[in-house]
């Protein structure tokens, strides 16, 4: 009797929903939205993204102009605070992935905004290693521009990163030593970027930082155009 009593509990219930489903679709405007309009909407949505996106890494990038003409303390925590800040508008944009969409097409500039992991060592100095990296062999890399730093993203191998958020990052923290328990960052000093300061090269490594932030908005005004 209680299993009988139940089923019809059960069926009861479902065609309620049902029927308030059915209800709620014939009631609203959506039934009424087209493939276009809803097509139209997720551009105006990506585009937004992008836009802020966009508009943070402006910021971004003149903080770090600010920062390596006038490297202190202080410009080197807003460069710093100006990234976190970009990084997470440029976040919620990883949502247009895999879309067919403008950040992955031919043209696609994905790997030269957000590639990861990456190989420090391939753009700067390391713990036991104080001369590599690109910036600290003038040599076989004399110069320092867009076009370069663009080429040798990936050149060799996928860690071997050399542009994008990931190597601003690296640029700003320099290399993360500290104790997983202390839950800090990377704790490179302003001073590298010091003329005779905490470490060799500071005038390419304030070129390298200012090329990346460059490209950085590049690559994302493409996105948005």
């Amino acid at each position: 009797m209680k299993k009988v009593l139940l089923r019809t509990s059960l069926f009861l219930l479902i065609g309620g929903l049902v029927f308030s489903c059915s209800n709620d679709k014939d009631d609203t405007a959506e039934s009424n939205v087209t493939k276009k309009q809803v097509i139209a909407n997720y551009a105006d949505i990506v585009y937004a993204n992008y836009k802020k996106a966009f508009d943070d890494a402006v910021v971004l990038e003149a903080a770090i102009t600010t920062f390596t003409t006038t490297p202190t303390q202080a410009n080197f925590d807003a460069a710093k605070l100006k990234w976190k800040e970009s990084r997470e508008s440029y976040g919620t944009t990883e949502a247009f992935r895999f879309a067919n969409g403008p950040i992955d097409d031919e043209n696609g500039p994905e790997s030269l905004l957000n590639a990861w992991p990456l190989d420090e060592n391939y753009i700067d100095y390391v713990d036991g290693a104080s001369t590599s990296g690109i910036i600290n062999n003038p040599v076989l890399f004399p110069v320092i521009n867009k076009a370069f730093l663009e080429a040798q993203n990936e050149n060799g191998g996928e860690k071997n990163i050399s542009v994008g958020y990931h190597a601003i990052e690296f640029l700003l923290w320099g290399q993360d030593l500290t104790a997983p328990s202390e839950n800090k960052a990377g704790l490179r000093p302003y001073t590298d970027y010091v003329v005779g300061g905490t470490a060799a090269n500071a005038l390419r490594r304030a070129d390298y930082l200012k090329v990346c932030a460059d490209l950085l908005t590049d690559h994302l005004d493409y996105l948005v155009n």
